[in-house]
């Protein structure tokens, strides 16, 4: 059954008892929002409008969390959890510029993000009640594409790799 029907609906996600669905929409006149919509369709609920990233439901289906912009064009963005009805954001973490993508954390007591450094990519992970972000993975070569954590939250999938892009000259050709 297709929900949207914009053609700008990117980064869907699934809550986890599989009633409703966060996205990202990218409308002419609306700039970048995320949504929440019921699987059923219908409507859809405005969650943020400063969307820069994915959009993620917690496990207990309580919140999403938002990859949003900075408050300033020079502040770096922000990880926010926003009530899954909608609302006013209840907690708000500055996140490092080469964050790649994240998740909620087991438990849903924080959220994991990929970071890369120096080349390498690890998984980090930010607890909700604040504080400093610690380092979860200690790769030392690779970086991360994507990742999840099983349901049970004692195995995590890591789709590492290297990016390699080069400039190639080509000619004799009329």
């Amino acid at each position: 059954v297709q929900l949207t029907h914009d053609g700008n609906s990117l980064e869907p996600a699934c809550s986890a008892d599989g009633k409703w669905v966060v996205y990202i929409s990218q409308g002419p006149n609306a700039g970048i929002q995320a949504l929440r919509m019921s699987i059923d369709g219908g409507t859809p609920t405005q969650l943020s409008d400063s969307v820069n990233g994915e959009v993620r439901p917690s496990p207990d289906g309580k919140y999403v969390g938002v990859i949003a912009w900075g408050v300033t064009p020079t502040s770096p963005q922000q990880l926010k959890v926003i009530p899954a009805g909608g609302g006013a954001a209840v907690h708000s973490f500055d996140l490092p510029a080469a964050v790649r993508t994240f998740r909620w954390a087991p438990g849903g007591k924080g959220f994991d993000y990929t970071l890369v450094r120096g080349g390498v990519g690890n998984v980090w992970e930010q607890p909700l009640a604040g504080g400093e972000a610690r380092q979860v993975t200690h790769f030392n070569s690779e970086q991360i594409f994507d990742f999840d954590w099983s349901k049970d939250g004692k195995q995590l999938l890591i789709s590492p790799g290297n990016v390699e892009q080069n400039v190639i000259l080509i000619s004799g050709f009329r």
